[in-house]
């Protein structure tokens, strides 16, 4: 059954006698320098690894290397896994030559080789008493360029032809067997889902789902390094066959493909949880925490794996710059995998592997190549996304650093969560900004027509700006002011109150797409309640004159509110939901003022003084510094009255230079 949880027995001595390895005639020298012989290039040649069998997990490990073409490779598996960082102090005998691994693939290969007389192999094949596979630490000589750039090239007919991929995950812990066991589980009872409603509701009335420990036990095994690298990525999506395996235990990925149904759907996951907490509030508070950390990292892992799979196996592949924001969270060892990581799953032919170039070069070369038909791709450029890099990749401050975008705290509270990379917005002044490059000694420089629009003025690190004094000053600063003309979807409106702007700021409401847990009149309901106790904390405490009512808060938004009698009548259960969408927006931004009386939402580096930029073609508008006589980009930034085509004039257009 593809559902089990298949233990990897060791077999018995009296059934089977023990192999002994005795290299052929054929094989090198055991005193020749290296394993590896050269690969035909023309005739697309890999290597293929016959790994012998052996009766106990401590045997040693012994194989031979064969070279053929990836058209006639035959039937072999292509072994998935994490190379670790710990140093190559276990072997294994390649024709006779011992040759250093590093401890992960050693105790990969010696755990597939313990279940090769399992089900998923062929019988015809138990006879030789070897198993053919692939992996690259064995199969690629790694210190020689030429040949990683040939074989990268052909990594996706690896993965695409072999007969299944095994996905090792590690030796077992102290709770994995309890993670595979829980997920089979879940598999079975998860067969007819009735969505992610009834899932949730009919796995916390069973055990192990009842308690925590389960939802502990999963959560570990996805925090495993695997899930997190770019290479094990493209493994998990091109084979059209996969084993999961971590310790003694192995699952089918049909199994782990049937978790969908714990992660919620849509904005399930907006606000810590705030909807999947409604779905089990019958539970304690602790086990709701394991349940939403489970059904996040869910939402991280899982949900990049099966769209990609499912574009695989529709002949559709995403385009560069998709996988790459789609993957954010993926490391590698080498920063430039996290372009050549993601060759094989995508469409974009004009970049080749070439490993004797450094990052900036293959950084740069993508962002050329990317920019003049998307503009958008700025959004995850900036300083912002490399202020604390103690060695920044790249000079350029508008080439994405995405190896640096893995590690920052700036590009995570950028990244809105349905940011879309399409620059397809309605609008009159709409335009697609020609870009430009210009080399220089030490800097590429971006040219390209856009619109200086306002300053950045009282900027202030979002845990400041929420605190009570800073807020109820700003609160009465604002107050009975109106927020300059803004347009909605291209449609001009009349001018707003400035604390209907501020709301409408704080919880992002008019994002494109943006599906939000709660109404708005809720969410406007919570903004006056959270507002007028702010304000009164603060005036309590003496410290502030700000004397404004909830009765005159909620008169701003008019029929919003009055239009829901339950709203105003509950005023109270509003505050939760907005204080969780506030917070979700403010996260890790410094918030911001415009002379105009613009609001704003930027990178945490943002500096009174910086410029607010409109790049034609782009959603957002930018953050730039004038440095000397040029300019350097800071970041992205939200600000209500500048977002898709509003704020734009064609007769303020103007070519600007960013270093």
């Amino acid at each position: 059954m593809a559902d089990s949880v298949f233990n990897i027995e060791e077999p018995q001595r009296k059934r089977q006698k023990r192999i002994q390895y005795s290299p052929t005639p054929s094989q090198p020298d055991r005193n020749q320098a290296t394993i590896y012989r050269p690969l035909d290039k023309a005739k697309r040649e890999i290597r293929i690894c016959d790994l012998s069998y052996a009766l106990d997990l401590s045997d040693p490990l012994q194989c031979s290397l064969r070279i053929v073409s990836i058209d006639e490779a035959g039937s072999f598996v292509a072994l998935s896994y994490v190379w670790g960082s710990d140093a190559a102090t276990e072997t294994i005998s390649v024709d006779g030559i011992v040759h250093p691994i590093r401890p992960n693939l050693a105790a990969g290969l010696r755990q597939f080789r313990a279940r090769f007389p399992g089900r998923y192999h062929l019988r015809r094949r138990q006879q030789s008493r070897q198993i053919s596979i692939w992996a690259d630490a064995l199969c690629i000589n790694q210190d020689d360029i030429e040949e990683r750039n040939h074989q990268v090239d052909l990594m996706n007919l690896v993965f695409t032809r072999c007969e299944y991929t095994f996905s090792w995950l590690g030796k077992a812990d102290e709770d994995s067997d309890l993670a595979m066991d829980c997920i089979a589980k879940i598999a079975r009872l998860s067969s007819h889902p009735a969505g992610p409603l009834g899932s949730i509701q009919k796995l916390t009335q069973k055990k192990p789902f009842c308690e925590g420990g389960a939802w502990v036990a999963i959560h570990r095994l996805f925090r495993r390094d695997f899930w997190f690298r770019v290479w094990t990525f493209q493994e998990l999506v091109l084979p059209r066959k996969l084993i999961v395996g971590c310790g003694s235990k192995s699952l089918s990925w049909s199994v782990f493909k049937k978790l969908e149904n714990v992660r919620g759907y849509g904005d399930a996951l907006a606000g810590d949880g705030f909807q999947i907490r409604q779905w089990i509030s019958h539970m304690d508070f602790d086990i709701q925490d394991k349940i939403v950390a489970v059904s996040s990292i869910l939402r991280t892992i899982l949900l990049p794996i099966l769209f990609s799979r499912e574009a695989e196996a529709g002949s559709h592949k995403y385009n560069m710059v998709m996988r790459l924001k789609n993957c954010l969270h993926l490391h590698a060892t080498d920063p430039r995998d996290k372009i050549y990581g993601f060759l094989a799953i995508t469409k974009d032919h004009r970049l080749q592997p070439d490993y004797s170039k450094t990052t900036e070069q293959v950084y740069t070369e993508v962002a050329k190549s990317i920019l003049p038909d998307l503009a958008n791709l700025l959004v995850y450029s900036g300083i912002s996304t490399r202020e604390n890099a103690k060695n920044p990749l790249v000079s350029s401050s508008w080439v994405p650093d995405w190896d640096w975008t893995t590690k920052s705290a700036a590009t995570a509270a950028m990244t809105w969560k349905d940011f879309e990379l399409t620059g397809n917005f309605r609008g009159h002044y709409y335009h697609i900004s020609k870009f430009e490059f210009k080399h220089l000694p030490d800097t590429e420089v971006l040219r390209f027509r856009g619109q200086i629009c306002e300053i950045v003025v009282n900027s202030k690190f979002y845990t400041k700006w929420l605190d009570p004094k800073c807020f109820a000053v700003t609160i009465r600063n604002m107050y009975g002011r109106f927020y300059p003309q803004w347009s909605h979807y291209g449609r001009l409106q009349e001018p707003i109150q400035k604390l209907v702007a501020l709301c409408q700021t704080l919880i992002q409401l008019r994002m494109p797409q943006r599906v939000v847990s709660m109404e708005y009149s809720e969410l406007a309901a919570g903004f006056c309640y959270s507002t007028s106790l702010r304000i009164k904390s603060e005036t309590n405490r003496g410290t502030s004159k700000a004397t404004i009512s909830l009765a005159t808060l909620l008169k701003l938004f008019g029929t919003e509110i009055e239009k829901h009698s339950e709203v105003s009548s509950c005023l109270e259960r509003c505050k939760d939901g907005y204080l969780v969408e506030e917070q979700a927006s403010l996260r890790k931004r410094a918030f911001f003022e415009t002379p105009a009386g613009h609001f704003g939402l930027g990178p945490p580096e943002v500096k009174d003084g910086d410029i607010i930029c409109k790049i034609y073609g782009c959603w957002w508008p930018f953050l730039l510094r004038k440095v000397d006589s040029h300019y350097v980009l800071v970041g992205a930034c939200w600000v209500l009255g500048y977002m898709g085509d509003q704020g734009l004039d064609e007769s303020q257009s103007e070519m600007i230079e960013i270093w």
